[in-house]
């Protein structure tokens, strides 16, 4: 499996300035929204690249102490193999938040701009805002849609890691590793499934960032590091 990682202390930087800033309330207030959205999508697409490293480190480890031909130190190798464990949890933590928080964030765009729908005077006008509504509903959609699984199987996944540490914490020996090679197989392929959803998660959300970015000069939130 190849798991691929990038460098987003720019856009977290970024991410971390929009979030810091305050409505500005009034006409703007709507734009206001939209931005945070942005923002929290931002935030998840962050976490959705943090959490392929983490799954690929505690993979990483795994596949150290769970090898017949295993060389160095058992000790240090399972001490690094435990932590990456608790790393990989709290990134799954992280990325469950920064998903809660855009859900949250959503609802009150969509329900602003449907509710806007009523006033056009312009009956054509307001079916070119329907159709922009539905188009980025769904670009929204996507992304939940790909994140919602991506958590229950992280979450299996951190769970069997812990399993699996628990169970060699009191025998780690060549036959117990062999006696849990099937738990480690499955392991490895859920990190696989993992992967792929991180993909798909990483992709939907780029693209909602590309087409819900406020106009050029105005303040904006950084959009992901072209792939």
């Amino acid at each position: 499996m190849q798991l691929r990682s990038s460098s987003l202390l720019g856009l977290s930087l970024s991410f971390l300035t929009l979030t810091a800033c305050g409505s500005t309330g009034g006409d703007a207030s709507g734009l206001t929204s939209v931005d945070e959205l942005l923002g929290w999508v931002e935030r998840v697409y962050i976490d959705a690249e943090l959490s392929r490293q983490e799954v690929k480190t505690s993979l990483s480890g795994l596949q150290t102490i769970a090898t017949k031909d295993f060389e160095g130190d058992p000790i240090t190798a399972f001490q690094g193999f435990s932590d990456s464990i608790i790393n990989s949890k709290e990134q799954a933590k992280k990325l469950r938040a920064s998903y809660e928080r855009m859900q949250r964030s959503a609802e009150p765009v969509f329900e602003k701009w449907t509710d806007d729908l009523a006033l056009y005077n312009n009956q054509e006008i307001r079916r070119r805002s329907q159709e922009r509504l539905d188009a980025a509903k769904a670009r929204y959609d996507a992304v939940a849609r790909a994140v919602g699984p991506l958590l229950s199987t992280y979450d299996k996944y951190n769970q069997g890691l812990s399993d699996y540490q628990l169970f060699l914490s009191n025998d780690f020996t060549t036959s117990s590793v062999d006696l849990m090679a099937k738990e480690a197989d499955n392991l490895v392929d859920l990190a696989n499934e993992i992967d792929n959803r991180l993909d798909s998660t990483l992709k939907v959300a780029k693209a909602y960032i590309e087409t819900a970015e406020l106009p050029t000069g105005t303040q904006k939130a950084a959009k992901p590091p072209s792939k």
